[in-house]
């Protein structure tokens, strides 16, 4: 079937469902030229504002190669410091927009290319992505610390009230000034781009930066004027919508913006008109839904999610993406993957370390450290999917909702263990579905298809009667007679749980199926070559992924006792991918330690530390912890182990530090900001010895030599050259390189 025969079937089956939805749901309003006009001009107002920020989203995109996934939040920032200018401090409103504007919208997007995204601009696609994930989550954080979440902050519309009545529609100042800034950015940009030698020189460093530097075109100033100009359009979209929705809130302002991302596909990430097109069809779209249909109760939410199903839509009318040829294979430090004895002596491990440490917790922090390893459960799903693949897929808690609903649709059926096995292999049928889009869209693409099935699994489908529509309650388990009620005994038990799948995920990916897997994250062509069937593979990989996170699913929702839409927000689902990515998405380790980070925090902010900064630091610490992925993008665990290995006494100081300091604060009641600098500044204290042990060891070594790979140079380049070349040396060398086994290949 050629692309265009398929084009056409795909857009014959989206206006076959389109129809099939709108038949029973028509309102009866009839469709006249006066109602048609309403529909535009209450449409206009919303594209102009999706239009500002998706042209942000295309600007920095088209020139730099990143879309950032935070432009909504910087708008939201950037909505809060016009707020607190123009309200709070009661400065002139005028002179509060020039200052967000012009000052401090451009000084943000100067300090976020100097200090970031031109340290991403190189790496792998989901670690880009994963970045400004992270960026989100932080000026989220900052944004709750600062302006209370529960008060409100209301902007009054620019114009005043009033406005001009067309067709019985009151179009207000504040929209028509909407409608012509949109328009007069437009103009701007589009002349900017096409007619103007800077506009010329940003197009050319996207498509080759060497070659355009080699003609003295500064790449580096190009990137900070795109990030200037998407921040700038950012600030501006949030500032005209935060008088639209009333009360603002940082959560709100941020996914709003979301929706213009569907404006951005429609402009193929570069064409600025057509991006304007798609920004006036998301409007159209939702106006249309709110002006002629009667939704009902059951379809009442369809409208928030109608521009997440049009940007799936447009992603699916694309064109496929080829195959990518002629690329390098790796450029990053791959894992070494664990035995099959050493993972069996970890899990033992993590087992008998949790029956020990659960009878000594409290029943709170008992079902706090249940919910820490039941979201590593959840994140094991990722591993194969995100680590092994390479597949960025961000709707872990969407697969997850699907497995906590299917443990409670079974429960009354069959024990409850077993109603968890078959609620993971219901949800590895919904991953095997939602691997669909991966068989024609692969990286940013993917992405944003994910992020929009979580968006429609989150605030449609869970919300509906059969599914969530009330919370929905469940037993404990019990397993050959003892009971888990206690959460000292669940705790206990999801670790077994996680224990099990881990293992399972290590001998998978040790044997023929993971080293496809893997030999189709590096190059698919080959793969292909090899008879490797793409399809089966991503499908099989998606199946895996959807058993992991729904068993996740029935855990968390067994654990809290019942199972609503609430417990599986998108933001939250992004915010467990960003601390997965941090500690490693390749490591069958790295989920329960995201976990147990994450509920760290928790007990952090509410126990320890309790105030505004610490309530923000759950969202802000992954955020600005994603600061690490630049330098190491597999993830820390990498990290810690290989300096763990060349460096234990400093590693022992260190992590010996930090332990002390929070055992200090906890066991002598200081105040929590104490207990926490205290902790900051012993382990600070304890890495400059570490360092000075360190160093002083290197230097004590003689000829060179030092086991660890860092000290022979960055990427070990002079190994051979001007340090010799040892048994060590090879090794380290081997391992770089990802032929670890070789030796015993060869035997």
């Amino acid at each position: 079937m050629s692309q265009r025969v398929r084009r056409t079937v795909v857009a014959f089956i989206c206006v076959g469902a389109v129809v099939g939805v709108l038949a029973p749901a028509w309102a009866g309003t009839p469709i006249t030229t006066e109602n048609v006009l309403r529909v535009v001009l209450f449409a206009l107002p919303i594209a102009g504002i999706y239009a500002i920020s998706a042209t942000g989203l295309v600007v920095i995109h088209s020139t730099t190669g990143i879309f950032n996934l935070a432009q909504g939040a910087i708008g939201m920032m950037c909505a809060f410091l016009f707020w607190e200018l123009s309200v709070n401090q009661e400065m002139p409103r005028s002179l509060a927009l020039i200052l967000v504007l012009f000052v401090i919208a451009p000084a943000m997007g100067l300090i976020l290319d100097r200090f970031l995204m031109r340290r991403l601009a190189r790496a792998p696609l989901a670690t880009q992505l994963i970045g400004t994930v992270g960026l989100m989550a932080a000026l989220l954080g900052i944004a709750t610390w600062i302006w209370d979440p529960n008060r409100s902050y209301p902007i009054a519309p620019f114009g005043g009230d009033g406005g001009v009545r067309i067709a019985g529609v009151l179009l207000t100042w504040h929209r028509i000034i909407t409608i012509g800034v949109a328009i007069v950015v437009a103009i701007a940009l589009r002349h900017l781009m096409l007619h103007t030698r800077l506009g010329v020189t940003m197009r050319a460093v996207v498509d080759d930066p060497d070659l355009a530097a080699m003609h003295g075109v500064k790449p580096g100033r190009v990137s900070s004027i795109s990030w200037i100009i998407g921040c700038m359009c950012a600030a501006l979209a949030g500032i005209l919508i935060a008088p639209e929705i009333g009360n603002m809130s940082a959560e709100t302002l941020s996914l709003l913006i979301i929706d213009s991302f569907a404006a951005a596909v429609i402009g193929r990430l570069r064409n600025l008109p057509m991006t304007y097109v798609g920004a006036l069809m998301v409007g159209l779209v939702v106006t249309f839904s709110t002006t002629f249909l009667d939704l009902g109760q059951r379809w009442s939410k369809l409208p928030t999610v109608l521009p997440a199903l049009l940007l799936f839509v447009a992603l699916l009318l694309l064109p496929q993406q080829k195959i990518n040829l002629g690329r390098v294979v790796r450029t990053f430090k791959m894992e070494n993957q664990p035995s099959w004895r050493s993972a069996l002596v970890a899990a033992f491990v993590l087992v008998g370390a949790a029956a020990v440490a659960a009878p000594l917790l409290s029943d709170v922090n008992a079902s706090r450290l249940t919910s820490g390893i039941v979201v590593g459960v959840i994140l094991l799903g990722l591993v194969p999917l995100l680590g092994w693949a390479g597949i960025p897929f961000f709707a872990p808690y969407a697969l997850a909702g699907v497995g906590a609903w299917a443990t409670w649709r079974f429960q009354e059926y069959m024990p409850g263990v077993l109603a968890l096995v078959v609620a993971g292999a219901i949800t590895g049928i919904v991953g095997i579905i939602a691997s669909l889009p991966a068989l024609r869209l692969r990286g940013l693409y993917m992405a944003l298809s994910s992020i929009a099935f979580a968006l429609v699994m989150t605030n449609l489908v869970f919300l509906q009667p059969e599914i969530f529509g009330q919370y929905r309650q469940l037993d404990r388990p019990s397993i050959v007679g003892l009971e888990l009620d206690s959460p000292q005994a669940f705790a206990l038990f999801t670790t077994v749980i996680y224990a099990v799948i881990a293992l399972a995920l290590t001998w998978l990916r040790t044997s023929r199926f993971g080293r496809q897997v893997v030999a189709m994250r590096d190059s698919e062509a080959a793969a292909s070559c090899l008879g490797i069937s793409l399809l089966e593979t991503k499908a099989a990989v998606f199946a895996v992924a959807g058993i992991a996170s729904g068993i996740g699913g029935g855990l968390l929702a067994l654990s809290q006792r019942f199972a609503s839409q609430e417990q599986f927000p998108m933001v939250a689902g992004l915010a467990l991918i960003l601390t997965l990515a941090i500690w490693g998405v390749g490591m069958t380790s790295a989920p329960i330690i995201a976990g147990l980070t994450m509920a760290a925090l928790v007990i952090i902010t509410h126990d320890w530390a309790e105030g505004g900064w610490t309530n923000a630091l759950e969202l802000a610490g992954p955020g600005l912890a994603a600061l690490a992925l630049v330098s190491a993008p597999r993830g820390q665990i990498v990290q810690i182990v290989e300096h763990a290995k060349y460096h234990p006494l400093a590693t022992v100081l260190r992590v010996g530090a930090l332990f002390a300091g929070g055992f200090i604060g906890v066991r002598f009641n200081l105040p929590g900001a104490v207990g926490f600098l205290l902790a900051i500044l012993l382990y600070l204290v304890a890495d400059v010895l570490g360092s000075l042990i360190s160093e002083r060891r290197r230097r004590a070594t003689a000829g060179g030599v030092h086991g660890d790979p860092a000290a022979s140079g960055a990427d070990g380049a002079a190994v051979g050259i001007t340090d010799p070349l040892t048994k060590i040396t090879a090794r380290a060398l081997d391992r770089r390189l990802g032929v670890s086994n070789l030796e015993k290949v060869l035997r």
